[in-house]
């Protein structure tokens, strides 16, 4: 929402779509571990970064949805605005979920 675009770039993502196992046959691509990080603080804290900014994200598209809600509620139209209510919802889940790891990444490399 920085950059003023509808959604956040971060939970926007087509190349993460689902992918259905029958897709691929009878096995599954191998995909490779990431490679370790070195042990400088700034690359340690670039991961909590971007959890904190992706929870901000989540709470930005949040309120986008709540303020639709609203807005529904208003005009009487019920579904809409319990739609609405729903995303809303989950988007908080997400960010939630998302400030949780941040915590979690401090405390596991910030002792």
């Amino acid at each position: 929402m920085r950059d003023g675009s509808a959604r956040p770039s971060s939970i926007h993502r087509p190349e993460l779509a689902f992918i259905r196992v029958s897709d691929f046959g009878s096995s599954l691509p191998a995909v490779s571990a990431p490679e370790q990080e070195d042990s400088n603080m700034s690359t340690k804290t670039h991961q909590g970064g971007e959890h904190h900014e992706t929870a901000a994200d989540h709470h930005e598209s949040a309120a986008h949805h709540h303020r639709e809600a609203a807005k529904h509620y208003e005009s009487g139209d019920h579904e809409k605005a319990g739609h609405h209510a729903h995303v809303a919802h989950a988007h908080g889940l997400h960010a939630t979920h998302h400030g949780h790891e941040a915590a979690k990444h401090h405390a596991e490399n910030h002792k």
